[in-house]
Protein backbone atom coordinates (compact mmCIF):
# COMPACT_ATOMS: atom_id res chain seq x y z
CA UNK A 1 0.00 0.00 0.00
CA UNK A 2 3.04 2.44 0.69
CA UNK A 3 4.31 1.67 -2.61
CA UNK A 4 0.76 2.56 -4.34
CA UNK A 5 0.82 5.59 -2.04
CA UNK A 6 3.74 7.01 -3.52
CA UNK A 7 3.70 5.40 -6.63
CA UNK A 8 0.76 7.20 -7.87
CA UNK A 9 -2.35 5.97 -6.17
CA UNK A 10 -4.87 4.59 -8.65
CA UNK A 11 -2.57 4.46 -11.88
CA UNK A 12 0.24 3.18 -10.10
CA UNK A 13 1.05 -0.13 -11.36
CA UNK A 14 2.44 -1.16 -7.92
CA UNK A 15 -1.22 -2.56 -7.17
CA UNK A 16 -0.11 -5.52 -8.75
CA UNK A 17 1.76 -6.49 -5.64
CA UNK A 18 -1.53 -7.29 -4.08
CA UNK A 19 -2.17 -9.98 -6.06
CA UNK A 20 1.03 -11.95 -4.79
CA UNK A 21 0.14 -11.44 -1.43
CA UNK A 22 -2.77 -12.73 -1.78
CA UNK A 23 -2.16 -15.44 -3.92
CA UNK A 24 0.78 -16.83 -1.61
CA UNK A 25 -1.31 -16.68 1.72
CA UNK A 26 -4.39 -18.41 -0.41
CA UNK A 27 -2.22 -21.05 -1.86
CA UNK A 28 -0.39 -21.82 1.70
CA UNK A 29 -2.99 -21.34 3.97
CA UNK A 30 -6.65 -22.56 4.20
CA UNK A 31 -9.18 -20.38 1.84
CA UNK A 32 -10.80 -18.43 4.94
CA UNK A 33 -6.95 -16.76 5.24
CA UNK A 34 -7.03 -16.15 1.67
CA UNK A 35 -10.13 -14.30 1.91
CA UNK A 36 -9.35 -12.36 4.89
CA UNK A 37 -6.06 -11.73 3.27
CA UNK A 38 -8.37 -10.09 0.07
CA UNK A 39 -10.54 -8.05 2.38
CA UNK A 40 -7.22 -6.27 4.05
CA UNK A 41 -5.47 -5.71 0.94
CA UNK A 42 -9.07 -4.43 -0.42
CA UNK A 43 -9.13 -2.10 2.15
CA UNK A 44 -4.87 -1.10 2.38
CA UNK A 45 -5.45 -0.51 -1.59
CA UNK A 46 -8.43 1.86 -1.08
CA UNK A 47 -7.47 3.91 1.11
CA UNK A 48 -4.02 4.30 -0.64
CA UNK A 49 -5.95 5.18 -4.00
CA UNK A 50 -9.07 7.07 -2.41
CA UNK A 51 -6.99 9.61 0.06
CA UNK A 52 -5.42 11.43 -3.08
CA UNK A 53 -6.78 10.21 -6.13
CA UNK A 54 -9.59 10.95 -8.69
CA UNK A 55 -13.37 10.08 -7.02
CA UNK A 56 -14.43 9.41 -10.70
CA UNK A 57 -12.28 5.83 -10.51
CA UNK A 58 -14.25 4.08 -8.13
CA UNK A 59 -14.99 1.65 -10.45
CA UNK A 60 -11.07 0.36 -11.05
CA UNK A 61 -10.91 0.35 -7.44
CA UNK A 62 -14.41 -2.18 -7.23
CA UNK A 63 -13.02 -4.31 -10.22
CA UNK A 64 -9.39 -4.53 -8.74
CA UNK A 65 -10.77 -5.40 -5.24
CA UNK A 66 -13.29 -8.24 -6.38
CA UNK A 67 -10.14 -9.53 -8.37
CA UNK A 68 -8.66 -9.88 -5.10
CA UNK A 69 -11.66 -11.88 -3.49
CA UNK A 70 -11.68 -13.95 -7.25
CA UNK A 71 -8.00 -14.62 -6.37
CA UNK A 72 -8.05 -15.52 -2.66
CA UNK A 73 -11.47 -17.73 -3.41
CA UNK A 74 -10.15 -19.70 -6.32
CA UNK A 75 -6.47 -20.43 -5.36
CA UNK A 76 -7.71 -21.09 -1.78
CA UNK A 77 -10.13 -23.56 -3.17
CA UNK A 78 -7.44 -25.66 -5.18
CA UNK A 79 -4.46 -25.41 -2.68
CA UNK A 80 -7.30 -26.73 -0.17
CA UNK A 81 -8.00 -29.88 -3.01
CA UNK A 82 -4.47 -30.11 -4.00
CA UNK A 83 -3.50 -30.49 -0.17
CA UNK A 84 -6.25 -32.70 0.83
CA UNK A 85 -5.62 -35.16 -2.09
CA UNK A 86 -1.87 -35.39 -0.94
CA UNK A 87 -3.64 -36.76 2.73
CA UNK A 88 -5.36 -38.88 0.79
CA UNK A 89 -2.12 -40.48 -1.59
CA UNK A 90 -0.04 -40.85 1.92
CA UNK A 91 -3.09 -42.43 3.36
CA UNK A 92 -3.27 -44.95 0.55
CA UNK A 93 0.84 -45.27 0.02
CA UNK A 94 0.34 -45.83 3.66
CA UNK A 95 -2.15 -48.56 3.81
CA UNK A 96 -0.24 -49.99 0.80
CA UNK A 97 3.05 -50.20 2.54
CA UNK A 98 0.75 -52.32 5.64
CA UNK A 99 -0.89 -54.62 3.21
CA UNK A 100 2.71 -55.39 0.80
CA UNK A 101 4.39 -56.08 4.78
CA UNK A 102 1.00 -58.09 5.73
CA UNK A 103 1.66 -59.87 2.52
CA UNK A 104 5.10 -60.41 3.25
CA UNK A 105 4.99 -62.13 6.40
CA UNK A 106 2.04 -64.63 4.76
CA UNK A 107 4.54 -65.46 2.17
CA UNK A 108 7.37 -66.42 4.99
CA UNK A 109 4.60 -68.37 6.74
CA UNK A 110 3.10 -70.23 4.06
CA UNK A 111 7.22 -70.80 2.87
CA UNK A 112 7.85 -72.23 6.52
CA UNK A 113 4.68 -74.28 6.14
CA UNK A 114 5.71 -75.90 3.13
CA UNK A 115 8.92 -76.87 4.10
CA UNK A 116 6.74 -78.21 7.46
CA UNK A 117 4.74 -80.15 4.79
CA UNK A 118 7.62 -81.40 3.07
CA UNK A 119 9.38 -82.42 6.18
CA UNK A 120 6.13 -84.43 7.30
CA UNK A 121 6.37 -86.15 3.91
CA UNK A 122 9.67 -87.08 4.23
CA UNK A 123 9.29 -88.82 7.85
CA UNK A 124 5.89 -90.30 6.64
CA UNK A 125 7.82 -91.66 3.69
CA UNK A 126 10.43 -93.27 5.88
CA UNK A 127 7.76 -94.59 8.52
CA UNK A 128 6.03 -96.43 5.65
CA UNK A 129 9.35 -97.66 4.92
CA UNK A 130 10.17 -98.80 8.49
CA UNK A 131 7.17 -100.84 9.03
CA UNK A 132 7.41 -102.50 5.78
CA UNK A 133 10.88 -103.41 6.61
CA UNK A 134 10.31 -104.38 10.16
CA UNK A 135 6.94 -106.31 8.54
CA UNK A 136 8.89 -107.98 6.48
CA UNK A 137 12.18 -108.96 8.98
CA UNK A 138 9.08 -110.16 11.92
CA UNK A 139 7.66 -112.42 9.82
CA UNK A 140 11.12 -114.66 8.89
CA UNK A 141 12.19 -113.77 12.55
CA UNK A 142 8.82 -115.95 13.74
CA UNK A 143 9.59 -118.62 11.39
CA UNK A 144 12.83 -119.32 12.59
CA UNK A 145 11.79 -118.37 16.45
CA UNK A 146 9.51 -121.44 15.79
CA UNK A 147 11.50 -123.63 14.25
CA UNK A 148 13.77 -123.24 17.31
CA UNK A 149 11.14 -123.98 19.81
CA UNK A 150 10.33 -127.26 17.61
CA UNK A 151 14.14 -127.67 17.62
CA UNK A 152 14.46 -127.32 21.30
CA UNK A 153 11.45 -129.84 21.32
CA UNK A 154 13.97 -132.27 19.72
CA UNK A 155 16.78 -132.09 21.91
CA UNK A 156 15.00 -133.69 24.50
CA UNK A 157 15.18 -137.01 22.68
CA UNK A 158 19.53 -136.58 22.34
CA UNK A 159 21.66 -138.02 24.83
CA UNK A 160 22.25 -135.96 27.49
CA UNK A 161 26.06 -134.95 26.50
CA UNK A 162 24.66 -133.55 23.35
CA UNK A 163 22.08 -132.20 24.69
CA UNK A 164 23.86 -129.38 26.64
CA UNK A 165 26.29 -128.65 23.76
CA UNK A 166 22.70 -128.06 21.72
CA UNK A 167 20.79 -125.91 24.24
CA UNK A 168 23.95 -123.84 24.33
CA UNK A 169 23.68 -123.16 20.47
CA UNK A 170 20.03 -122.60 21.25
CA UNK A 171 20.27 -120.11 23.46
CA UNK A 172 22.54 -118.11 21.49
CA UNK A 173 19.77 -118.83 18.30
CA UNK A 174 17.07 -117.51 21.03
CA UNK A 175 19.40 -114.31 22.14
CA UNK A 176 20.04 -113.07 18.95
CA UNK A 177 16.16 -113.79 17.62
CA UNK A 178 15.63 -111.63 20.82
CA UNK A 179 17.88 -108.92 19.88
CA UNK A 180 17.00 -108.62 16.55
CA UNK A 181 12.93 -109.05 17.81
CA UNK A 182 13.43 -105.64 20.05
CA UNK A 183 15.10 -103.66 16.94
CA UNK A 184 11.95 -104.64 14.67
CA UNK A 185 9.77 -103.41 17.72
CA UNK A 186 11.78 -99.98 17.68
CA UNK A 187 11.32 -99.58 14.00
Amino acid sequence: SLFVWFGGWIGSHFYLLFYLLVALVAVQFEPGIGLATAGAAGGLYAVATTVHGPEGDWHHLVARVATFFLLAGSLGYLSQRERLARAKAEDLNRSLRENQERLERAYQELQAAQSRLLQSERLATIGKMSAKVAHEVRNPLSSVSLNTELLEDELSLLPDARRAEAGQLLRAIRSQIDVLSNVTEGY
